[in-house]
């Protein structure tokens, strides 16, 4: 989290410095001060932040990736224990397709696209929360609409989230019975050849 702190400042910094430079660029312009203006400082200082920028990226979004990677081993490791030290009865009532379920749909969800999803939330709020500060400095009557955008879309979501993950279960939960009968259907492969 802290590296994609860092990452925006600095992004905030480049354009701030480039804004700056601009304008006293501009001013030389005006006065006709050109022969005495020096662009070293800014060159400098914006190109190395440039040159630190990809570096700091790269870390980021694999210190990222590595965390997610344990995560979802972890999690797979407690699923793995839990149905292994189950008692026989839970295999009674849970359909096989249920179980098989959970590890590839569920797993396979988490590995695919956990990743972007985190990169989109932290980025997107950090986003959001630099314009919205931006926005504030420069007018600060902004902050009025600004808080009652972000009023609604909290309601927004907390309105459409329950169904989202409601038909999610319900998708999962109708794909069940599928991975049932495959799984009935290669435990029986044995007994059908011997039958030949």
């Amino acid at each position: 989290m802290v590296l994609f702190i860092i990452d925006a400042i600095l992004e905030i910094i480049v354009i701030k410095l480039i804004g700056t430079w601009a304008f006293e660029q501009n001013k030389a312009y005006y006065y006709d001060d050109l022969d005495d203006y020096n662009n070293t400082y800014y060159v400098l200082l914006i190109g190395g932040i440039i040159l630190v920028l990809p570096f700091l990226i790269t870390a980021k979004y694999t210190l990222l990736a590595k965390i997610l990677q344990d995560t979802n081993t972890s999690i797979h490791h407690k699923m793995l224990q839990n149905v292994t030290r189950s008692i026989i009865s839970f295999f009674d009532i849970t359909p096989i397709g249920t179980i098989l379920n959970r590890f590839s749909n569920d797993l396979g969800g988490f590995d695919s696209s956990s990743l972007s999803l985190f990169r989109d939330v932290i980025e997107g709020h950090l986003q959001v929360i630099s314009m919205m500060l931006t926005l504030a400095i420069i007018h600060p009557y902004i902050a009025i609409p600004s808080a009652i955008v972000l009023i609604l879309l909290y309601k927004y979501r907390n309105f459409y989230s329950k169904p989202v993950v409601e038909t999610k279960r319900l998708d999962l939960a109708a794909r069940s019975p599928i991975y049932s009968d495959i799984s009935s259907t290669i435990g029986g492969l044995v007994i059908i050849r011997a039958f030949r």
